[in-house]
């Protein structure tokens, strides 16, 4: 039986370079990396790592070693400015200015061509014989700002890599990648999708290897789309390596760091992808531009909405927008109030059994940013009592904190305060302290249910579908399938945002169903399959949200009527699968009503 090839695959390093590459393969060829075991190692040093070939006559190397390479125009494109201060970049490589031709390396990039690594050798041939196999083995500390061919060619003909190894490179120009194109998220994902591609069709039983690090963000996230969407081998493993910042204060090389991230990172964040198109329902505007202007006021800011209305999606939405520290945290992760406590106002060292380490609080994280707490109606009594003493401000509207084992107070000053709970107005007064409901009902933004904006509906599923980034791994929104749409548009969803994400994922994962797969399933397509799913595990599961949510005080009767009214209509359509066959059930039942009557009321609008 053959031995199963690992195969190591990365974009180009846009501003480390090939050397930074090559220190990584020596880390895994020096044994500091193990692909036995899972990778995490931090402190490395990238000139100790240069010198693994010079000294090892074995390690571990990989079968191949494929680079995914920008054209160099694309390349200066994006590093801008490569060369426009190499001289003080020169001036900081301690290594360079010691040497004893310092003034040599000056002078080639002053005075010839800057992108001619040939031309720089062979300049020193000529008038500095005696220095030439230092000045070589010098280069690597300069090569990254040097265009990706030039940086080819050094790592083939002048690097210290073992000819074998050099042997094993293969780089994959991407020249379809305009420069124009190089923050084009959508183009660079099609394009490392074709790259993995044509690699994987070569070495279909290899393990893989892939640096996401050293690299744009377009490049890297590619990288775990197609992770996160099965498109790339089975067990592929995800790493990243970056240096150090700061670790080797005016060194020119930081160290560097190799960590492994899992497959499945992005399927982890998406309750944080954009959920709202443009509002275009009088509500949804109303509840949009109301958080807008209280987010000036410099008040206290309460969301109220079902769970899946995007309560936090708004939040961080706006924290990225304007660039700002967002600290949040969910409520009901606090098993008790001695966890609440420790976790939002900090904690010295010793405050407490197992405190081995002082520990800076969730309130002082915010400090000069945004602090944000999801299911505020789970604290405890005695938490509420404190946080509310906390979130009194002074003159300077500045709150006042103690972390547990401190007589010291700290003052905190938060560019918002947001609180968040899918409770009713009417449910959170029974659940909180009165003086702590009078402090955080000051502004309130009540999030709507796409119940009552089915306009939205639609136009939110199209946007879900595209952030899920279906249409890219060549599924494209199905608005041929009107039957899907117009069952979509009848649910209640009282998951809301969520149900749409469910939805989606059910429909395309049909449509990725091997034929055999489809053949032992009860269902003729996608729509039934996605149907069945949504009876099964969510409907059901979504059925004791209906309980309480048609009343409060905010509505009125009206309003309650009409919600109760289209959420009967939508639950009997989706029940019986028809208004025909909803009407003779209701008849047999002795109750007269019409299809025109059920339509009237699943289609009411709420004002």
């Amino acid at each position: 039986m053959s031995r199963k090839q690992t195969i190591f695959v990365t974009w180009f390093p846009l501003y480390h370079g090939l050397a930074f590459i090559k220190n990584i393969l020596a880390a895994f060829y020096d044994g500091k990396v193990d692909l036995k075991n899972k990778i995490n190692v931090s402190g490395l040093v990238q000139e100790e790592m240069e010198q693994v070939f010079y000294k090892k006559t074995f390690g571990f190397m990989f079968d191949r070693v494929y680079i995914i390479t920008p054209t160099d125009e694309v390349f200066f494109q994006i590093t801008s400015g490569t060369f426009k201060f190499i001289r003080r970049r020169l001036e900081g490589d301690e290594i360079i200015n010691n040497s004893d031709f310092a003034d040599i390396w000056y002078y080639i990039f002053e005075n010839l061509e800057k992108n001619n690594m040939q031309q720089h050798i062979d300049y020193v041939k000529e008038n500095y014989p005696d220095k030439v196999q230092e000045f070589i083995k010098l280069y690597w500390r300069v090569i990254n700002y040097l265009g990706p061919s030039q940086q080819e060619y050094w790592l083939k003909n002048y690097s210290n890599l073992p000819k074998e190894y050099k042997d094993r490179f293969e780089f994959i120009k991407a020249k379809d990648l305009k420069p124009e194109e190089r923050n084009d998220y959508e183009k660079v994902l099609k394009l490392t999708a074709k790259c993995v591609e044509k690699i994987t069709q070569k070495h279909k039983n290899a393990r893989f290897v892939i640096n996401t690090g050293l690299q744009t963000p377009q490049f890297t996230i590619a990288w775990f789309l197609l992770a996160n969407a099965g498109k790339l081998p089975k067990d592929t493993r995800l790493i990243e390596a970056y240096d150090i910042k700061n670790s080797r204060p005016d060194h020119k090389f930081q160290k560097f760091y190799i960590k492994e991230y899992p497959g499945d990172l992005i399927s982890g964040l998406s309750e944080k992808i954009s959920l709202y198109v443009e509002p275009k329902t009088k509500v949804r505007k109303i509840a949009n531009l109301k958080f807008q202007t209280f987010l000036n006021q410099g008040f206290a800011i309460l969301l109220l909405g079902e769970r899946g209305t995007g309560k936090s999606h708004i939040v961080n939405k706006y924290a990225h927008n304007k660039n700002l520290n967002l600290v949040a945290a969910n409520c009901a992760s606090f098993i008790d109030s001695h966890i609440a406590e420790s976790e939002l106002f900090g904690y010295e060292k010793g405050a407490f059994t197992g405190a081995s380490r002082e520990h800076k609080g969730l309130i002082e994280q915010a400090d000069g940013g945004i602090l944000f707490l999801d299911e505020i109606h789970t604290l405890p009594k005695d938490m509420q009592f404190k946080l509310m003493r906390a979130f009194a401000t002074d003159e300077e509207n500045r709150m006042t904190i103690r972390r547990l084992g401190s007589t010291k107070e700290k003052k905190i000053t938060l560019k918002a305060l947001i609180l968040a709970t899918n409770k009713t107005i009417d449910e959170l007064r029974d659940l909180l302290l009165p003086d702590f409901y009078d402090r955080i009902v000051q502004l309130v933004v009540d999030l709507p249910p796409l119940r009552r904006t089915p306009e939205e509906i639609i136009p939110a599923f199209m946007e879900i579908w595209q952030q899920l980034r279906f249409e890219l791994l060549g599924y494209p929104f199905p608005d041929n399938d009107k039957a899907l749409l117009n069952w979509v548009k009848s649910l209640p969803l009282f998951g809301n945002y969520r149900d749409l994400q469910r939805i989606a994922m059910n429909y395309k994962a049909y449509l990725e169903f091997s034929d055999e797969l489809k053949k032992l399933l009860p269902y003729k397509n996608a729509l039934e399959y996605t149907k069945e799913q949504f009876r099964k595990y969510m409907l059901n599961a979504e059925a004791s949200q209906r309980q309480n949510q048609y009343f409060s005080t905010s509505k009125t009767p009206q309003q309650m009527i009409t919600e109760f009214k289209r959420d009967l209509a939508n639950w009997a359509i989706e029940i019986f699968g028809s208004a025909q066959k909803a009407v003779k059930h209701f008849d047999r039942l002795g109750e007269k009503i019409t299809k025109e009557t059920l339509y009237n009321w699943r289609n009411a609008k709420v004002d």
